[in-house]
């Protein structure tokens, strides 16, 4: 159904049409339009505070990533150094192990 039969079948005869001339010329405007130097000074400023933002959250997420290996690498030390024979301690030590490697791998 197009859209002059909708409007046939709310009791009118009309549609709302325009041609994409006008918006084409407008968006050629627009693009044309000198910046002023304020507005460039506040998109490089946008843009740097936007990349610093970024390091921030992957330098935080690398130290995040660092610390659940070396708590991962401790909790294996440990679990390895135990003796197999006393199975609680090593039961424990394994379930705390694969909780670490799971930590980790959500991390990366």
């Amino acid at each position: 159904m197009d859209s002059a039969e909708a409007g046939a079948e709310k009791g009118t005869r009309r549609c709302l049409a325009f041609g994409s001339g006008a918006i084409d010329h407008e968006i050629g405007e627009q693009v044309c339009v000198t910046p002023s130097p304020h507005a460039l000074g506040a998109a490089r400023q946008a843009a740097l505070t936007t990349s610093a933002q970024h390091a921030r959250e992957i330098e935080s997420k690398n130290l995040q990533v660092e610390a659940l290996q070396y708590s991962a690498d401790r909790v294996f030390e440990q679990f390895d150094q135990c003796d197999p024979k006393n199975r609680l301690v090593a039961d424990s030590l394994e379930e705390r192990l694969n909780q670490k490697l799971a930590e980790l791998h959500a991390a990366r």
